[in-house]
């Protein structure tokens, strides 16, 4: 289970915890703390915009949205979700373009969602920027500094709920993690 605020105003600083239902002293763990609390990840023990519970038992919660202060509460989306077990999908859309084109990748996750902070993509092995938008679940790279002729395309991508996994999971160290690889063309 877990709450992920996906967007926020300008100028909000809205943080969110989970509680167990009507105390608010009694926190969920670590895990209900905004912070990535995965041990395998780049990111471990950073702010993230993410709160939750490790294996929940059956009950009621509090999720609690916080500011700063009153003046920069504003406006905010949050997604919710209980038991995302499955990475995103990652497809490339663009197999071949015209030199200049934009690689074109979707990025999909029916659970907690695409977490924009994980995206990381690499072509011919060298890290290349990667701008995702979330309403079209669009993933681009720009190719301008390649030439004609085939290349390499690697891209990974988390979900919220990757930055609550551990060890205590069982199974892969980032389950919730998807890799595309893949080759490309440009005429």
């Amino acid at each position: 289970m877990g709450v992920a605020i996906v967007a926020r105003a300008p100028g909000s600083t809205i943080t969110a915890r989970l509680l167990y239902a009507g105390d608010e002293n009694r926190l969920t763990g670590t895990a209900g703390l905004p912070l990535d609390i995965n041990p395998y990840s780049k990111r471990y023990d950073t702010p993230a915009p993410v709160v939750g519970a490790i294996a929940p038992t059956a009950g009621t919660y509090d999720v609690v949205f916080d500011s700063r202060s009153p003046d920069s509460g504003g406006r905010f989306t949050f997604r919710y979700w209980v038991d995302d077990f499955k990475p995103p999908t990652l497809r490339l859309l663009t197999p071949t373009l015209a030199a200049g084109g934009l690689l074109r990748i979707r990025a999909t996750d029916a659970g907690s969602g695409i977490d924009p902070a994980s995206l990381a993509a690499t072509v011919d092995g060298r890290r290349v920027p990667a701008a995702f938008a979330r309403t079209s679940g669009m993933l681009v790279v720009a190719t301008t500094s390649l030439g004609a002729g085939r290349h390499r395309l690697f891209v990974s991508a988390a979900d919220y709920q990757e930055t609550k996994n551990d060890e205590n999971r069982g199974g892969p160290s980032l389950p919730n993690t998807a890799r595309l690889d893949a080759a490309f063309a440009i005429r």
